[in-house]
C-alpha cells in the first residue's frame, strides 16, 4: 500500500499541483495529514490570519480516471494523533456573540477519549472535514467546499462511508486533511476538535458518470451535500442534488419523488463557519428499500 506523507502539502485544488503519488482502481492508499494549522497553533497568540490554514495531504492521481467520470472513496480507516486542539472566540462560529475571549484549548486524546477536562471525556468519531477532486479550469483554496467536494465538514465522512466526488481533471487529483477526532453537526464552537492523523482508503472508478455534488453513501443513509453564500442557496441546491439522485435512478413522477423526498429525506447543517455554508440532504435507506436504490 502506498502511504502519501505530510511533506506533500497544498493549499489550494488546482490543475497545476504536481501528483504526489499514482495508484490503479481498487488500490488502498494512506494519507498522512496534520491538523488545519499545520501544528503551528498551541495559544490564542499563535492564531494569525496568514492563509496558511487546513493544508491537505495529495494530491493523488488515479490512473484511468477521466473528466466526467466518478470517484469511490471507500474510508477503511481513520487514525488521529494523541492531542486536539478546539478554538473559539468573539464572533467566531455560532457562539461568538457569547463569548468574550479568544482560546484555544489543547485537549488530549487517550484510549479513544477526548479529554475535555478531568471530569469530561467523550468519545472520539473520526471524521474528514476536507476531501475533494481538482477543477478543471479554477483553482479552489483547500478551506472552501463547492461541488469538488473540499472543506465540507461532514460529520458522517468517516470509516465505513463511501463518498461519491466527480472527476474533472485527468487523474482526478484527489487530496484530503482537516481531520477531526469529534465534531458536532455546524462545527458551530468554529472548530471540531482539529488533530493529525492517517487516513487509509481504497479508490474505484464509475466510467462515464456522475453527479454535480457530491453523494455520500453511509450503511443506513444516502447524502448529497451542496454549499452556498447562505442556508437558503445552500438547502436549494442540497435538495436539488438528491431529486435528481432519485430522478435518474427510478422509475418515478416529479411529483411522487417530490412526495416520497417530503416523507424520507431529511435536511442536515454540514457547517456554519467556512467561507460557504455547506448543508446535506439525508435519505433513509431504509425506508426506501423497495427501490433498491445504488450509485
Amino acid at each position: 500500500m502506498k502511504v502519501i506523507s505530510s511533506d506533500n502539502i497544498i493549499f489550494a485544488f488546482s490543475p497545476n499541483n504536481k501528483p504526489a503519488a499514482t495508484i490503479k482502481p481498487k488500490e488502498k492508499v494512506k494519507f498522512v495529514t496534520i491538523d488545519c494549522f499545520g501544528g503551528r497553533v498551541k495559544t490564542a497568540e499563535d492564531l494569525v490570519e496568514d492563509g496558511y490554514v487546513n493544508p491537505c495531504t495529495g494530491p493523488l492521481y488515479i490512473a484511468g480516471a477521466e473528466p466526467g467520470d466518478t470517484l469511490v472513496v471507500k474510508i477503511e480507516e481513520i487514525k488521529v494523533g494523541e492531542y486536539g486542539l478546539m478554538t473559539t472566540g468573539p464572533n467566531m462560529g455560532g457562539f461568538g456573540h457569547l463569548v468574550d475571549t479568544l482560546e484555544v484549548k489543547v485537549i488530549s486524546i487517550k484510549d479513544k477519549l477526548i479529554e475535555l477536562n478531568d471530569e469530561l471525556k467523550l468519545p472520539i468519531e473520526p471524521m474528514i472535514g476536507v476531501i475533494g477532486t481538482t477543477p478543471a479550469d479554477e483553482e479552489i483554496k483547500t478551506n472552501i467546499p463547492g461541488k469538488h467536494g473540499g472543506n465540507m465538514d461532514v460529520k458522517h465522512m468517516k470509516k465505513g462511508s463511501i463518498l461519491y466526488l466527480p472527476v474533472y481533471v485527468p487523474g482526478g487529483l484527489l487530496a484530503m486533511g482537516d481531520l477531526h477526532a469529534a465534531m458536532g453537526d455546524g462545527e458551530t464552537s468554529d472548530t471540531g476538535v482539529e488533530v493529525a492523523g492517517e487516513v487509509t482508503i481504497q479508490v474505484d472508478l464509475i466510467k462515464g458518470r456522475q453527479e454535480t455534488w457530491p453523494v455520500l453513501e453511509t450503511s443506513t443513509k444516502w447524502y448529497t451535500i451542496a454549499s452556498a453564500d447562505d442556508y437558503e442557496g445552500a438547502v436549494k441546491l442540497a435538495l436539488e442534488a438528491m431529486f435528481k439522485f432519485l430522478e435518474s435512478r427510478v422509475m418515478l413522477k416529479t411529483n411522487d419523488i417530490v412526495f416520497l423526498l417530503g416523507i424520507a429525506a431529511d435536511l442536515e447543517i454540514c457547517q456554519i463557519v467556512n467561507p460557504l455554508i455547506t448543508v446535506r440532504a439525508s435519505l433513509d435507506k431504509e425506508m426506501i428499500e423497495s427501490l433498491k436504490i445504488k450509485f
